[in-house]
């Protein structure tokens, strides 16, 4: 069967565009995307579909998680242009300039449920193109505009206890109180949102966010997002009950999770083993079901019972610090996940330029790899009281302000794109969360200056943050720990 000839991003992609005269069609997405899936095999095995864009465009490909800056730099163009944000598969259209054109998500082959069949919406946008070019990139040019960093920012107090007051009320606002969850279908772990609530009881004593946190991990752990056969959790549910669970699992949501269970099993000083024999069960998973024999590392996920081989720098992080964290109560993870660690040190590391993904000549470094590798440091210190994972958790948070922190912001990437991080959990917790909060933790435990990049993080996020803090609950639970006193639990 044909297929598409998808180019990769880069300079051969443009010029080959620049060249033909040709406006690029940009599709991003990701495996195990049913929506992007579903997309391909409707739309792109047409004939004619196939015909027409290889005859007028230049089709290039992305996927969110190898490219995770270009990813950010055009979901934030298709909030502008469309006024919504959107998820996957992103379609859009681009000059060769890369200005955009026209901005869609899933596309269905014919029109229906108001949205245009791809057929009608590829002719018109080379139509459109050929006719007046500089017209059709005007509104383009004006949402690449908004996009340049703001010369002022509005910025707020932060108070603690109005916001645990607003968080805690959000959070009762979203909780479903017969399932268990947050939110709406399909209905994800949400690990940032589960450890705010802890949180909250931490600093407030407030027991409804903990309620609704217990309701939620027992009900998962009996129901069909736990796989009880093969092991570890599957990323979401397309029902309210977490009986319908979509056939993905991902190696860094299971190590969130998994940290969630083992926090509130100590929180609570829990009288039964359950939550942490389930975080037991995925650091198993992750060890002897996901781990590639040649680097040592683990893969990306599983997808409909198939590995998903990519290796990733910043989920074997997170891996390893949730396993640093077990061994703190069960001694036999302790030579696996300091393994498991030093491997991907000696991996993925060069000097303080860590790679993104193993087997791809990495050019652009990120964020979220340096921010998920200090915490795993910081983890290994707490473990050990070895000095130097302390000293190389202050090291490499130091090379992630010198790459990517501006007054506040931190960029995705050193790359092409280096759009300003979100501080929205969605819902893997924001990186900019992720080193605010290694860098609070460095702050109180050697004497580099790292407090000040805190402060003005939290600056910036501030008139967000006291507003929609359950978007945020990353960096809300960062807030509370700067700014809260801890009440105890009675």
């Amino acid at each position: 069967m044909e297929q598409i000839a998808w180019r990769e991003w880069g300079e051969t992609a443009l010029s080959e565009a620049r060249e033909g005269g040709k406006p690029l069609f940009l599709w991003i997405t990701y495996r195990g995307c049913r929506a992007c899936e579903q997309m391909e095999e409707e739309s792109f095995t047409d004939p004619k579909i196939l015909t027409m864009i290889h005859a007028r465009f230049v089709p290039i490909r992305v996927d969110r998680d190898e490219h995770p800056d270009i990813d950010r730099h055009f979901q934030r163009v298709f909030g502008l242009m469309l006024g919504k944000e959107e998820g996957w598969p992103l379609s859009l259209f681009l000059d060769p300039d890369r200005t955009p054109l026209y901005v869609a998500a899933y596309v269905p082959r014919e029109a229906r449920d108001g949205m245009m069949g791809l057929e009608t919406l590829l002719d018109l946008v080379a139509r459109k193109y050929a006719d007046d070019p500089e017209a059709f990139a005007q509104k383009g040019r004006e949402a690449l505009a908004q996009l340049r960093p703001r010369q002022s920012l509005d910025a707020t107090q932060i108070d603690p206890k109005t916001l645990s007051t607003v968080l805690h009320r959000q959070i009762l606002e979203v909780y479903d109180a017969e399932h268990g969850g947050y939110g709406e279908t399909p209905k994800h772990h949400h690990a940032a949102l589960l450890m705010t609530a802890l949180a909250l009881d931490t600093y407030t004593g407030e027991v409804e966010p903990l309620h609704s946190l217990r309701h939620t991990l027992d009900t998962m752990l009996e129901a069909p997002i736990r796989d009880g056969e093969a092991g570890g959790f599957y990323c979401c549910t397309l029902d309210a009950a977490w009986q319908i669970p979509q056939k993905r699992k991902s190696l860094a949501e299971n190590a969130l999770f998994a940290r969630v269970l083992l926090r509130t099993d100590r929180h609570i000083n829990a009288a039964t083993p359950h939550y942490r024999d389930a975080a037991y069960g995925i650091g198993e998973w992750a060890l002897h079901s996901m781990r590639d024999a040649e680097s040592g590392l683990c893969y990306h996920g599983v997808i409909d019972g198939e590995e998903d081989r990519r290796i990733f720098t910043a989920p074997n992080a997170l891996m390893a610090a949730t396993l640093l964290i077990a061994a703190q109560s069960e001694e036999r993870f302790r030579p696996d996940a300091l393994e498991l660690l030093h491997q991907l040190m000696e991996t993925m590391l060069s000097g303080f330029q860590l790679r993104h993904q193993l087997g791809t000549p990495d050019t652009t470094t990120y964020l979220v790899d340096y921010a998920a590798l200090s915490l795993a440091l910081l983890a290994a210190y707490d473990l050990t009281q070895n000095e130097h994972f302390l000293a190389t958790a202050g090291e490499i948070a130091g090379a992630a302000i010198r790459r990517f922190y501006d007054r506040g912001f931190w960029a995705v990437g050193d790359g092409e794109w280096n759009d300003p991080t979100v501080f929205v959990d969605t819902p893997f917790p924001s990186p900019a969360a992720m080193i605010t909060h290694a860098l609070h933790r460095l702050s109180q435990e050697l004497d580099g200056d790292y407090a000040p990049f805190v402060h003005q993080t939290l600056a910036v996020s501030s008139y967000q943050l006291m507003r929609r803090p359950i978007t945020k609950a990353g960096m809300a639970e960062v807030a509370l720990q700067v700014h809260g006193k801890a009440e105890g639990r009675g």
